[in-house]
């Protein structure tokens, strides 16, 4: 049973449409939502995509992200070990006591000192809200210190 449009997928969907994504990705997107495909469509202006949806279904993993999926890194016997952070929505690790509190803080002032607005290829200017560090382009003798 599908359900209603959550206010935060509303305005996701009318920011993204705004900004010039593709109508078929944003209706798919949130299709395996399990949102309502007629609410959707109404904010997507009245679009609904040629494909049924059940043709479009999430893809099986691949191969390479299984590999990745394990990567040796968080296997017990690896030094140091890596843990996997418990998410779907990225892969992510952590590396108990990587750096020392000096390099963190070293890390830290380098990255307030370089941060700019992440750049886009396509829509306008302000389409990200993210930033970017190019830390061994800002700041290379500290970076090959901790490398």
């Amino acid at each position: 049973m599908a359900r209603p449009l959550s206010d935060d997928w509303r305005n996701w969907l009318r920011l993204n449409l705004e900004r010039g994504c593709a109508l078929d990705d944003l209706f798919m997107r949130a299709a395996r939502q399990d949102f309502d495909h007629d609410e959707i469509s109404e904010i997507l202006g009245g679009f609904k995509p040629e494909t049924p949806i059940a043709a479009t279904a999430e893809p099986e993993m691949s191969a390479l992200w299984k590999q990745l999926f394990a990567a040796p890194l968080t296997q017990s016997d690896c030094t140091p070990r890596a843990w996997r952070l418990d998410t779907s929505a990225a892969q992510l690790y952590e590396i108990p006591n990587l750096l020392s509190p000096e390099e963190c803080n070293s890390m830290i002032d380098v990255i307030d000192r370089s941060l700019r607005p992440s750049t886009v290829t396509r829509g306008p200017a302000d389409y990200r809200t993210s930033r970017t560090c190019d830390m061994k382009r800002s700041a290379q003798e500290e970076i090959a210190a901790i490398d």
